[in-house]
Order: C-alpha cells, then structure tokens, then sequence
C-alpha cells in the first residue's frame, strides 16, 4: 500500500478557509493512483510541532508533501527535519519553493521541490518513488541526487480544468472550517460557508502579486466552465448541508460571459446560495452587478490599496481610477450588496498624509468592511523588484515577510517606521468599524455569540 501524507503547516494566522491547492491535488491522486493510503496533516487547528510528531509516527508515510507559502516557510522546514529524523522522503511544492527554488531545494530536509501545478506533477512523483526511483522523467521537479541537484524541465498548464476533481475536502477538518467560515459574517455570522475556487492565473499586472502568479500559474488565465462548478456546489450543499460560499479568484469579474453564464445555471439549478467573491473596479459595471445580485451574490471584495492615484496606479500598477472605484461602491449600495474594501499603508515613497487620506477616505466611504495590511514586498514581485531596483534594503530573512505582524527594517531612510504603521493600522481599524456608517454592524456582531467569536478569529489574523 502506497502510504502519502500532505501536510499544511499553518502554525499561526487560522482563518476559516482550508488549502484549496492541497485539497485539489489530493483529489487528483487518490482519483488517479492506486492502492493508494492518503490523509492530510493540517496544523491549523493543531498548532505545535508535537502534534506532527505524534501524526507521522502513527501515519509512518513513505512520502510527506509539504505545501508552503513565504509566509509560512519556518515552518514548513520544522516539519520536514521531523521527518527527516524519521527517514521520510519530502517533497515542498507551493508559491514558495516556485518563485524561489534554488534556496528551497539546498535546504538539507528537502529531498524535492514541485514548481507550478502539483496535481499531475506529485501524481508523476509518486509513481516514480514506488517503482525505479528514476525522478529525471518527472517534469516539474527539482530533486537531489549524488550531492548534486537535478533540475527537470518545467511541465506545463493543465489546459482543461474541468479534468481535475473536485477538491479532497473530506481529509480536512471540514465541518470546523464550515463553522468558521468568515467571508460573509458581515452580512449574517450563522451561515455555513466554505470557499471555492474557479480559475488559475491572474490578467492584470499589479505589482504586489505579479510575475510571481505567472510563474506559479502559467501566463495563461483558465478557468473552469460554469457548469463543473454548479455541479461542484451541488455536491457541497448536499454533502456538507452549506448555505453560502465564496469565491476565492483574485478577479472573478473579468470573466463577463462565464459570469453571465454560471448566474443563469444559478438560478436553473435552484441553488438557494448567498455568495462573495473579488473583483476589480474596472471589470464591473451596474448591469453585471444587478444580475449578480439576482443570483445570490450579496456581498464583493475589491482591492483600492491607496486613494492616492501615485501610489495606487504609480507604485502598485492597479490602473484603476478613483471614479470607478467611486461609482462601482455606490453601485453596489444601490443594489444592497456589500463591498469590502482591502488596503495596503506604507508604500515605497507614501508619505503619512497619502496614508491618512486612506484611511479616512475608507472610514467614511459606504464600505462595509475594510482589511488593512502594511506593505511587506514579497520576493520577487514587482514591488520588491522596485525596491531593490532603488538601491533600499529588504531582508534575507523569510521571518521578515510576515504582512500580518510586519517585522521588516525601513526600506530607505524617508520612509514611514514600521512602528509607526503599525499604529495607523491600529488607528484605521478603530475609525474604520467606530464610525457612523457602520458602529451598527460592528455592534451586532460583539452582541452576536457567533458573530464575536468570528470576529475573535479575524482579530488574531491582524
């Protein structure tokens, strides 16, 4: 019996939403492989290293998969020396170890790397481990062999997402995360959510994300077809007795004719789901919002980043004006759907007025929620390009990159202390959900059991 554990080594930050990315590629290879001992190792709701110990010696896997992001990499290595000690093959995939492969692929617990998509790629890997153990026919892996590193050919996009099954959700702890689900406890902290996903790849070239989802993903944006996510949804209600979701895609509005498509499904199929989803100012207009709205969408997510348009569209690359940033939030206020708007303080070059403008601006716009970040350039993203480029300083210490507790120096000498970021977010946060328009909301959630625990969650990600 082939016996393969995954593991998500999330030790800090729990969030209601589970790894998608593991949850796809374990329901890819226990589709695809046979006689085939499968389980994921998820430390979200188990935080300690004692906890992976006591799994992996109960577990005995021939392989450990180990997704990582930047931001969850120390970790990652904690749990691959674990199994080292016990003799494990390990294997990293995940943002991290694709944007950055020859300092993942040298550290001594790491045995292998997938760059790009896992599913076909660890599929592949498997195989190989359980008959010769030649890995030079696995595409898309790095792998040591005689104190040397092999570097094989990248493999390519999966062309047709519609192949992949449905995400493994039933080797997580799901009805915690169901519980937890907080994308739409703004509009009613009771539902029972999960997310989804529908597309892999991202069209716009904004400076914090780009080219590393390119590298990640391929230039190519695919998407799946309409009717393989209904169908998907349907099994998730029926299974798992969900009345809403979230769609996880950084832009899923860019899509006009899939979106046209899946709310005519929507609404076909009887689906009976409230839904949240992200979106860019400039990919939707008041039509496309109202047949949203038809279809059980009630509440939108789009990146603003900074009111000021020198650092909005000059430092981040977003192109987006502030009149359709203005028009699409008045739009959905008429259409009572709910917008939730993320902002990022602390830019190369922002001074504090730019950040003060911001945040007021966000603190008496008609949003209903507002998430905060301090900048924190990710390797090589533009941003970070941007910086080096000018000769300011950034850390080797992945430690560093953490965008939820931002440890980071000053990148140049004019620019705002973190420290004192740190207190503008705090300030942001206070005016934000103080405020007139919104103390109602912020109020009903406090007095709402589930509505304060959900808020609990959130505040321990900030």
């Amino acid at each position: 019996m082939k016996n393969v554990v995954l593991v998500f080594p999330r030790f800090e930050y729990p969030s209601g939403d589970f790894s998608l990315g593991l949850a796809y590629i374990a329901g890819y290879i226990r589709e695809n492989i046979k006689d085939l001992n499968l389980s994921i190792l998820d430390t979200t709701f188990n935080p300690s290293l004692d906890y992976v110990k006591k799994c992996l010696e109960e577990k005995k896997p021939d392989i450990l998969g180990v997704y990582t992001d930047t931001l969850m990499f120390k970790d990652a290595i904690k749990v691959a020396k674990i199994a080292k000690n016990m003799s494990i093959n390990v294997i990293f995939g995940g943002p991290h170890p694709t944007i950055m492969p020859e300092i993942t692929i040298k550290n001594e617990a790491v045995d292998s790397i997938c760059i790009g998509e896992g599913e076909i790629t660890f599929k592949d890997y498997i195989d190989c481990y359980y008959s010769d153990k030649n890995f030079k026919r696995v595409d898309g892996i790095w792998f040591k062999e005689n104190n040397q590193i092999i570097k094989n050919k990248p493999r390519e996009p999966i062309k047709d997402l519609d192949i992949i099954p449905f995400p493994a959700m039933d080797l997580f702890d799901i009805e915690n995360y169901i519980n937890k689900f907080v994308q739409l406890d703004s509009y009613s902290p009771n539902f029972r959510g999960v997310s989804i996903i529908i597309s892999r790849g991202c069209p716009f070239m904004c400076s914090y994300c780009q080219p590393t989802l390119q590298k990640v993903f391929g230039s190519k944006v695919r998407i799946r077809s309409p009717k393989n996510v209904v169908d998907e949804l349907k099994e998730i209600k029926k299974k798992y007795n969900i009345n809403a979701f979230y769609f996880q895609d950084d832009t899923l509005t860019a899509f006009k004719k899939w979106i046209k498509e899946f709310c005519y499904l929507y609404k076909k199929e009887n689906l009976d789901l409230l839904w949240a989803c992200n979106t860019r100012a400039d990919t939707v207009d008041f039509d496309t919002l109202k047949m949203m709205r038809g279809a059980g969408c009630v509440k939108i997510k789009v990146g603003i980043e900074s009111i000021t348009d020198r650092i909005r569209n000059g430092i981040y690359k977003k192109n987006i004006t502030y009149d359709q940033i203005r028009i699409l939030i008045e739009s959905c206020s008429k259409l009572k759907i709910q917008v939730a708007g993320f902002f990022m303080l602390g830019a190369p070059t922002e001074t504090q007025k730019e950040v003060m403008d911001t945040i007021r601006f966000a603190a008496r716009s008609k949003l209903t929620e507002a998430n905060f970040s301090i900048t924190t350039p990710l390797p090589e993203t533009g941003l970070y390009n941007f910086v080096k480029e000018h000769g300011w300083s950034l850390p080797n210490d992945f430690n560093m990159f953490d965008y939820y507790q931002v440890k980071r120096p000053k990148m140049s000498k004019s620019e705002i202390s973190v420290e004192k970021l740190k207190i503008y977010k705090k300030f942001a946060n206070f005016y934000f959900y103080l405020h007139p328009n919104r103390i109602f909301t912020t109020m009903r959630s406090i007095l709402s059991i589930k509505g304060f625990k959900k808020l609990f969650l959130k505040l321990r990600r900030l």
